[in-house]
C-alpha cells in the first residue's frame, strides 16, 4: 500500500520550511571518511590513493577541483526506511488472529545533518472480532445493590450486544470498599464482623478489594460470581475503590487480562473517591508502590499497609497497562441531581486525565447498563490515538502524524473518530532529528501503538554514520598500500597495533610504555602527549621532556610576584620543581632567610629558626628575632634580674649594698629620659612608686640597662588616708540629706490627702447618686401608636 503522493505536498512544504530555517554553512572535516560525510549534505570523501591535493574531506565541488575522480569521491548517505513485517490487516475469527495496524517492524536509518525529513507510513482499520476484555468493578455497598440485580439479569444481554461486533469477548468482576481503618471502617469487633450491625441486614466483613472471577466467557459462571456478592459498608462518605482500580489494572495473570486484547474496566460507584494523601489520617504513609498484592482467594493484602494511588500514578498504569476504564455513577437512594454532580465534579474530570476513559450515569436500577457498556465499546472501538511510547533520548527531536481522516487534505492529527470495519485510515509518520554528530547509542527502538490497544509498530533507529567503504566487504585486509602492516580503508591506513604513520611504516612494536614512558611510568608520554615512532610529542608549550614529563604549570608564582618561582634572582622553574637561587628557598622559592637576621646577623639570635621569614622560637623566648627571654623562671629576664641593681643604682636602695653594687651593677646606666618603645621594664616599690627602666640584648647577651633616675606615680600614705576618710564622710552626708529629704516628702503627701478627707466628709455627695445595680419594680413602655401632645394627653396614630 502507498500513500506517499497523497502527502507529498506535505513533505515539500517541510523541505521548504527546514531550508529556509535550518541553512547554515558546513564545515567539511574529518580524518575518517564517516567523521566527514555526517558533517553537512554536501559533505563528501575522497578515496584515491596517494590524494594529497588538499584534505580528503570537502564539498564535492572542492574535492572535484583538486582532482579527485568522481568515481573515487564517497557521498554522504541519505536517511532510508526498511519495512522489516508488514502483515496485512485481518478481521480475525475463525482461529486467525486479527491484525489492526500495519507494518508491525520498521528499520529506520539516520544521518546527523540530514535537512529532509525522514518518513513512513502506517495504516489502521478496525477488526471485525478483535478480542475484548471486559471487568466490572463495583462497589457493593447499600446503595449500589440495584447493579448487583441488574448485572445478574443483563449479563446474557451485555454478551448479545457485543456479540454483534465481536465474538470474542470474556467477562470478569472484582469489588472494592474500603481500608479497614479508622476512619475509613469501624473497627469495633462488632462492626469487624458485620458492618451492618444495628441495621436488618447481614453484611460481610469489611474488605478493600476482592478478585471475583477471572476474565472469561463463560457467562453462566460470570452470573454466579455477581449473585455470590453480599452487602458490606465502610464508615464514611468516600470510598477506597483506587486500592482496587490499581489492583484489577496491575495483577494482570491473575485478572486474565489477554496480550492482544481491547481492555475495559467498568467502575461503578455512587460516590466520590479517597486518594493519595488520605491513608494519613489512618496513619499509613507509606505509598502505594503499583504492584500486585493479591493472595490466594483474591484479597488485597496491603490495604492497610500503603496509601491509596494518585491520580498521577493512576494514569501512568492505565497508559502502561492499555486499560481504558468507564466510571458508572449510581445508586438507589441517591437523586439524579446528586449523581450529575458528583459526577460531573469528580468523575468527569478524573475521566479527562486517564487515557480512553469516560464517565456516564447510572438509572436508579442500573436498567441502563447494557446502553453503557456497548456504547463505550463502540466509542473505543471507533477511535484511534496513536502514541509514542518507549522513546527514552533526545537524539530524536519530535515524531509528528499526518493523516486526511477527517478531510481529502492530510492534517497533522493523531486521532481518527467514526472508524468503522469497512473503513481504513492511513497515516504519514515523520521523524525529526538535530544531531549534528553521530550519537554514542547508534541503536534505539521505541514504539507507535494506538491508545489502549496492543497493537504496535516496533521502530529500531539506527545511527548510519559510517561510509561503505569503511565496512566490511570493501576493506583490503593486510593491504601492500599500508607496508602489510595496516587495513585500506576508503584511502587511508587503519594501522595495526605496533605501527603508525600514513602508510603504517612507523615500527611501533616496541611497547609504547617503554618506548615513550621510560619504563618508569605506567602513562604513555606521562598522559599528556603522544607517542609516535616511539618518540613523545607533547600536547603544548607548557609541556616539555622527552617524556613529557615537565610542566610549567606545576611551578607556583609566590604572593606578589608575575613569574613562576619569582623569576630572575629569585628563582627558575626546573622540571616541576622550583630552583631556587641566593638565600631564597621554598616550594615557589618564596622564603628567605635574611629577614630573620638581626643587626649582630645571627639568625633568630640564636635561640629559634627561621621558617620562611619568620623566627619561630623555642619555648621561653619570644620577639621578631627570638631575643626576649618569657619564660616565668627565666633567670635571664632582665625585667625580673635586674631590679635590685636597678634600686642600688639610681636609688640606694634594695638588698645590695654599695660593693656588690658597684661589682654586680656596673652596666646599669642612670638617665633622665628612656624610650619605652625599647625592652621596656616597670615594677612597683613598697612606697608606692614605679621604677622604669629599658634594656639592650647584644648576641644573646645583656648589654646594659638604662634607668629613670626618678621614680614616677608616687602617693603619699597620708594622703591616701586622707582621702579614703573624706570620700566615706561624704558618702554618709549624702545618705542623711536623702533621708531627710523622703522624710519631708512623705509628711507633705500625708497632710495633703488628709485634708482631701476632710472636704469628703462635710460634702458627702455620694449619697444623693443612684445604686447603679438598682433596678426599679415597675417598667413603663410607650405604645408605639399613640404619641403625647402638648398638654400631656394622648392622640391615636393613624394606621395604614
Amino acid at each position: 500500500m502507498d500513500i506517499t503522493r497523497s502527502f507529498s505536498f506535505i513533505l515539500l512544504l517541510l523541505s521548504v520550511i527546514v531550508a529556509v530555517s535550518e541553512a547554515q554553512t558546513f564545515n567539511c572535516t574529518g580524518s575518517y571518511c564517516g567523521e566527514c560525510t555526517i558533517k553537512g549534505p554536501d559533505c563528501a570523501w575522497c578515496r584515491q590513493l596517494n590524494f594529497t591535493s588538499m584534505s580528503r574531506c570537502g564539498t564535492v565541488t572542492q574535492l572535484m577541483n583538486a582532482g579527485c575522480p568522481s568515481e573515487s569521491i564517497v557521498r554522504r548517505k541519505r536517511s532510508r526506511v526498511e519495512i522489516l513485517q508488514a502483515d496485512p490487516l485481518e478481521d480475525g475469527g475463525n482461529g486467525r488472529e486479527s491484525v489492526q495496524l500495519t507494518p508491525q517492524h520498521v528499520k529506520v536509518y539516520l544521518v546527523p545533518n540530514e535537512r529532509e525529513y525522514n518518513n513512513f507510513s502506517i495504516s489502521y482499520k478496525v477488526a471485525r472480532n478483535f478480542p475484548l476484555d471486559l471487568y466490572f468493578l463495583n462497589d457493593p455497598s447499600f446503595t449500589m445493590r440495584g447493579l448487583r440485580t441488574q448485572l445478574q439479569q443483563v449479563a446474557q444481554s451485555i454478551s448479545d450486544e457485543i456479540n454483534k461486533t465481536t465474538t470474542d469477548y470474556r467477562f470478569g468482576l472484582g469489588t472494592s470498599m474500603d481500608k479497614v481503618a479508622l476512619p475509613f471502617t469501624r473497627t469495633a469487633p462488632t462492626h469487624k464482623q458485620n458492618p451492618c450491625f444495628g441495621t436488618s441486614f447481614l453484611c460481610d466483613p469489611p474488605y478493600s478489594y476482592i478478585h471475583r472471577f477471572s476474565l472469561s466467557n463463560n457467562v453462566p459462571g460470570f452470573i454466579s460470581a455477581v449473585n455470590a456478592v453480599n452487602l458490606t459498608a465502610n464508615f464514611d462518605s468516600p470510598e477506597g475503590l483506587f486500592d482496587g482500580l490499581m489492583q484489577a489494572m496491575v495483577c494482570g495473570s491473575k485478572i486474565g487480562w489477554r496480550s492482544k486484547a481491547r481492555r475495559m474496566l467498568v467502575y461503578a460507584t455512587d460516590i466520590n473517591f479517597h486518594m493519595a494523601g488520605d491513608g494519613r489520617l489512618a496513619g499509613i504513609l507509606p505509598p502505594n508502590d503499583g504492584k500486585c498484592h493479591l493472595d490466594a482467594s483474591g484479597m488485597y493484602t496491603m490495604a492497610e499497609l500503603q496509601d491509596y494511588p494518585s491520580i498521577g500514578h493512576l494514569r501512568k498504569v492505565a497508559a502502561e497497562n492499555n486499560v481504558n476504564v468507564i466510571f458508572t455513577i449510581g445508586g438507589d437512594t441517591r437523586s439524579q441531581e446528586e449523581i450529575n454532580r458528583i459526577r460531573t465534579r469528580y468523575y468527569d474530570r478524573l475521566a479527562a486525565i486517564l487515557p480512553g476513559a469516560a464517565a456516564t450515569e447510572l438509572t436508579p436500577t442500573a436498567d441502563n447498563i447494557v446502553t453503557i457498556v456497548s456504547e463505550n465499546y463502540r466509542r473505543l472501538r471507533e477511535t484511534v490515538v496513536l502514541e509514542v511510547k518507549d522513546l527514552d533520548t533526545t537524539d530524536i527531536q519530535a515524531i509528528r502524524f499526518f493523516s486526511s481522516c477527517y478531510s481529502d487534505v492530510p492534517n497533522e492529527i493523531a486521532t481518527c473518530t467514526g472508524l468503522t470495519v469497512d473503513r481504513q485510515v492511513d497515516f504519514m509518520v515523520i521523524i525529526e532529528t538535530n544531531l549534528q554528530v553521530c550519537p554514542a547509542m547508534r541503536n534505539l527502538t521505541f514504539n507507535i501503538v494506538p491508545q489502549g490497544s496492543e497493537d504496535r509498530v516496533q521502530v529500531d533507529v539506527e545511527w548510519d554514520c559510517d561510509c561503505d567503504c569503511e565496512k566490511e566487504g570493501q576493506v583490503t585486509r593486510a593491504a601492500e598500500y599500508c607496508n602489510r602492516n595496516g587495513d585500506l580503508k576508503c584511502g587511508i591506513c587503519d594501522c595495526y597495533t605496533g605501527w603508525t604513520g600514513a602508510f603504517c611504516d612507523c615500527d611501533e612494536t616496541k611497547p609504547e610504555i617503554e618506548a615513550c614512558s621510560g619504563g618508569n611510568s605506567t602513562e604513555i608520554c606521562s598522559g599528556v602527549g603522544e607517542c609516535q615512532c616511539g618518540m613523545c610529542r607533547c600536547e603544548n608549550d607548557d609541556v616539555s621532556g622527552k617524556y613529557c614529563e615537565c610542566d610549567r604549570t606545576k611551578c607556583d608564582i609566590p604572593s606578589g610576584k608575575d613569574e613562576r618561582c619569582g623569576g630572575q634572582g629569585q628563582g627558575v622553574c626546573d622540571c616541576n620543581t622550583c630552583r631556587c637561587q641566593g638565600n631564597y628557598y621554598g616550594s615557589s622559592c618564596q622564603c628567605n632567610d635574611d629577614l630573620c637576621r638581626n643587626e649582630n646577623g645571627t639568625i633568630c639570635s640564636d635561640k629559634g629558626t627561621c621558617d620562611c621569614d619568620v623566627c619561630r622560637c623555642t619555648a621561653g623566648y619570644a620577639g621578631r628575632f627570638c631575643d626576649r627571654c618569657t619564660a616565668a623562671n627565666c633567670t635571664e629576664n632582665p625585667c625580673s634580674s635586674q631590679r635590685q641593681c636597678v634600686l642600688c643604682t639610681a636609688f640606694l636602695e634594695g638588698t645590695l649594698d654599695q660593693t656588690a653594687c658597684q661589682e654586680q651593677c656596673a652596666h646599669v646606666e642612670v638617665v633622665s629620659v628612656i624610650d619605652p618603645a625599647d625592652n621596656f621594664c616597670r615594677f612597683l616599690t613598697g612606697d608606692g612608686c614605679y621604677v622604669e627602666y629599658t634594656y639592650d640584648i647584644v648576641n644573646g647577651t645583656l648589654a646594659a640597662v638604662r634607668v629613670r633616675g626618678t621614680k614616677v606615680g608616687c602617693v603619699e600614705a597620708a594622703n591616701l588616708t586622707t582621702i579614703g576618710v573624706g570620700i566615706a564622710g561624704a558618702i554618709l552626708a549624702i545618705g542623711v540629706l536623702l533621708l531627710i529629704i523622703w522624710k519631708l516628702l512623705t509628711m507633705l503627701y500625708d497632710g495633703i490627702e488628709y485634708s482631701k478627707f476632710e472636704r469628703e466628709v462635710q460634702n458627702p455627695t455620694w449619697e444623693r447618686q443612684e445604686n447603679p445595680i438598682f433596678k426599679e419594680c415597675v417598667t413603663t413602655f410607650q405604645n408605639p401608636v399613640h404619641e403625647t401632645n402638648m398638654n400631656g394627653t394622648d392622640t391615636e396614630k393613624g394606621m395604614m
